[in-house]
């Protein structure tokens, strides 16, 4: 969002002066919207030299943006961007074996993305349903399914934490993940 927003103080200082606009005396842009209006209907627009490199640069944001915004069915959420500094939600087409972050530009295994979700989602003690706790586990290379964690409920092994607005069962992903572990090591 900030480079959207530079990109559009840096046009609208290129088509006026700053004192050609009232709000420039006292050294404050107007709102992003607002400047991109007044920049679009400027008759000056189209007199810029380097027009298709402002032009080619808010193309380049607006693809970043649409794939950051609009995933396309193909793709799902796999978790954030392991870059500290970044820390951007991160898709993947389904089956891809590696994902570059759209903000950085880094390049991650789709697994390891993954694994990092999951361990952020045991850490948190997040709640999912019997068969969101499976399904997530799974992704993550772990062999376990909805069935199995209801039968550790029944068997006193596993608690539900509440329920959802369905009324079915919550578990922490932090006592399934220790439950498939704990029958792993068996």
């Amino acid at each position: 969002m900030q480079a959207i927003e530079d990109a559009a103080i840096a046009l609208w200082r290129r088509l006026y002066a700053p004192p050609a606009m009232p709000w420039a005396t006292c050294g404050v842009h107007p709102p992003l919207v607002d400047m991109l209006r007044v920049c679009a209907g400027s008759p000056r627009l189209l007199r810029l030299p380097d027009i298709a490199d402002f032009y080619h640069a808010w193309e380049s944001m607006v693809r970043k943006t649409l794939d950051i915004i609009d995933v396309p069915p193909a793709k799902h959420g796999i978790g954030r961007c392991p870059n500290p500094l970044c820390g951007v939600e991160l898709t993947a087409m389904v089956g891809a074996v590696s994902v570059a972050c759209p903000v950085c530009g880094n390049t991650y295994r789709v697994a390891d993305v993954r694994l990092g979700f999951l361990m952020e989602c045991v850490r948190s003690g997040r709640a999912f349903t019997a068969g969101e706790c499976a399904e997530l586990l799974r992704e993550c290379g772990f062999q376990c399914n909805a069935n199995t964690i209801r039968s550790w409920r029944k068997r006193g092994r596993l608690q539900p934490a509440g329920e959802n607005e369905k009324g079915r069962p919550l578990y922490r992903l932090s006592d399934v993940h220790r439950q498939v572990l704990r029958r792993d090591s068996i």
